[in-house]
């Protein structure tokens, strides 16, 4: 018999980047190293920090298109983050608009997720596939699938050692809410599914995580204090990369640069 999976219905939010300038204002407005995001299908956890280097929330970013972005955020955090950084998308300076071909739309209502992770996973998408799953065409770490009646943008995460959880496959399948439903009960007939809460699932996926807990607090906190320096590119060339410097007394060429703007 297969062992144990669990099914979670994720309650985050999800914003589409898009437009010419979307990879520099991705590269502007978070910490990630865009380098993992210069092809489709590539994916990177980064931070959103505000002006003084407060984290206000982890993200996780995906290419989905040639100019086009998607971006999960916390669920409690989604609203902050969509103001935040729909407030920089429209910046100018003393020649006109920072930004010019940049369109940013909350996708949330639109968009649902499903999260299946555990060591049965793959043998149960497999099966819902009709074997379709590991044949589909990948590109990088997303690929598209047809289960039973739904097609699923299948989007396979990266987990780094600071939050690994015990589970060796896991899977998100993004659809239309319309769509969820009928994948969410095609996927209950599998008798070795749980179901689990939202929050269940940061508790499983997220171990020994400052950032989980903090992110329920409404106090800021910085990437150092939360154990989220990994996130964070080298350079600081990102909105609060200044302030982090100076906070970590960086005396790197670049932050040094970066100080005497």
């Amino acid at each position: 018999m297969r062992t144990q999976c669990f099914l979670v219905l994720t309650e985050h939010g999800y914003l589409r980047i898009s437009g010419k300038q979307a990879y520099s204002f991705l590269r502007t407005m978070t910490t990630a190293d865009m380098a993992v995001l210069a092809e489709i299908g590539g994916s990177i956890e980064a931070l959103i920090l505000s002006g003084q280097a407060e984290v206000i929330d982890r993200v996780t970013l995906i290419r989905t298109g040639e100019e086009e972005y998607m971006m999960i955020t916390s669920p409690a955090l989604h609203d902050e983050v969509f103001d935040w950084l729909n407030a920089h998308s429209t910046l100018a300076d003393a020649t006109g608009p920072i930004f010019t071909d940049i369109s940013l739309s909350d996708e949330s209502e639109t968009l649902s997720a499903l999260t299946l992770f555990g060591n049965a996973s793959t043998d149960i998408l497999q099966e819902l596939s009709e074997n379709a799953l590991l044949e589909a065409p990948r590109i990088n770490d997303l690929r598209l699938v047809r289960f039973d009646t739904v097609t699923a943008m299948v989007y396979t995460p990266k987990r780094g050692d600071k939050s690994l959880s015990d589970a060796k496959d896991e899977y998100w399948l993004f659809c239309s809410p319309s769509q969820a439903e009928g994948l969410y009960n095609a996927l209950l007939s599998f008798p070795e599914i749980e179901i689990i809460t939202a929050d269940e699932y940061l508790e499983s996926t997220q171990k020994n995580d400052v950032w989980t807990e903090a992110a329920k607090k409404e106090e800021y906190s910085y990437p150092d204090t939360l154990d989220l320096m990994h996130l964070v590119r080298l350079g600081y060339d990102f909105v609060g990369g200044r302030a982090l410097a100076e906070r970590l007394g960086d005396k790197s060429s670049s932050a040094q640069r970066l100080s005497e703007q």
